[in-house]
């Protein structure tokens, strides 16, 4: 997945390839220099839109409506996989988590509370159990 910063000088630059998979309605936290991304929706496999105007598939859709996850059998999936970027040495690494591991969810609050070095993690949707109001802390 291509990840972009943009210093307060207005120019854009490409990080280090992430190691997660293209996605969309993922959040980020920032903590010191490291970036730290988590959850979002995964397209699974490729949907092929058909146009009624000349009876044609076309191109497969990457974009995709965060409230999609609701439609059944489109190969949507909503993830909790967990990546760090160290600005340091414009370097990425999937991190693994133990203890009570937050379900996979999208359009979630995620943010640092620097103070107790710790990222919080609230709420968001996933397509089996709904609307959560769950809170997390790593």
């Amino acid at each position: 997945m291509r990840v972009y910063v943009m210093s307060l000088s207005s120019s854009w630059s490409k990080l280090a390839e992430c190691p997660l998979s293209a996605r969309e309605a993922s959040a980020i936290a920032i903590v010191g220099q490291t970036l730290v991304m988590f959850g979002g929706l995964v397209c699974t496999q490729p949907l092929f839109p058909f146009h009624c105007h000349n009876n044609a598939f076309s191109n497969p859709l990457m974009q995709l409506s965060r409230y999609q996850e609701k439609i059944e059998g489109l190969g949507l999936e909503v993830t909790n996989d967990l990546a760090a970027y160290d600005s340091n040495n414009n370097t990425w690494q999937k991190r693994e988590c133990s203890g009570s591991t937050p379900l996979g969810r999208t359009g979630h609050s995620f943010t640092a509370v620097e103070k107790c070095h710790k990222l919080v993690l609230f709420g968001g949707l996933n397509h089996d159990k709904g609307y959560l109001e769950d809170v997390h802390g790593i």
